[in-house]
């Protein structure tokens, strides 16, 4: 299969790229969680993964809600020359997100609600494409694990229609997936969540998509607001 070097003049096609697949319109689903009440009619978690969760959402009293963070971006694919790579700041609000790359060549995503804008930092650069169609049950399901994993209060949130499991080897690391029964299983194989083990913070996610390509953003320098 031919590799194809990114073509020149389109950072913001290539933003697109990296994050369309990660965010989109929010999504509510309910099924039942080994939390809250739903803790005596749901089966109970295996320890690993107990400890991995109350690990991330546990300390969410002693500190705020919001996050800023540094964040490094790249994706992965055999299509590629090389991989992509973007880096910038993160702004994260109850409800809201916006991802900053660095420089005027980059781009700026930012969420709100269920309305996703996507725009060049240059305002000379073209705007990116839309999200296409066939791929939101992906973007739901992955945006509403990604709102759950910033925000880190909400265990039910972060296991609604979702397969855990805790991964052996070094660090603490957790993976979620889309049940494979589930329309956004064609777009999504895993979520990959790194956390820091002291704070519970994430350190990196790595998205494994259906077709192979793995999107990874690692998280730095964060600070929690009110």
């Amino acid at each position: 299969m031919t590799r194809h070097p990114p073509p020149g003049g389109a950072r913001v096609c290539f933003h697109v790229a990296l994050w369309t697949c990660l965010i989109g319109p929010v999504v509510t689903v309910t099924h039942a969680c080994p939390f809250g009440h739903a803790r005596a009619a749901a089966p109970a978690l295996p320890r690993a993964v107990a400890r991995r969760v109350e690990l991330l959402v546990g300390q969410s009293p002693a500190r705020g809600q919001g996050l800023t963070a540094r964040y490094r971006l790249t994706r992965s694919s055999s299509l590629l020359y090389e991989p992509l790579r973007a880096a910038g700041s993160l702004v994260f609000t109850p409800g809201s997100l916006e991802l900053r790359d660095d420089g005027p060549d980059g781009a700026t995503t930012r969420l709100l609600g269920d309305a996703l804008t996507i725009v060049a930092n240059d305002p000379a650069l073209a705007a990116g494409p839309a999200a296409a169609r066939e791929g939101l049950a992906g973007r739901r399901w992955l945006q509403a694990r990604l709102f759950a994993l910033l925000a880190a209060r909400d265990a039910a949130a972060l296991l609604a229609g979702t397969e855990v499991s805790a991964p052996r080897g070094p660090g603490v690391q957790l993976d979620l997936a889309p049940p494979r029964t589930h329309p956004a299983r064609r777009q999504v194989r895993q979520l990959r969540v790194r956390l820091a083990p002291d704070t519970g913070e994430i350190l990196a996610l790595e998205l494994t998509e259906a077709g192979g390509d793995v999107v990874t953003l690692e998280l730095s320098d964060h600070r929690r607001t009110d």
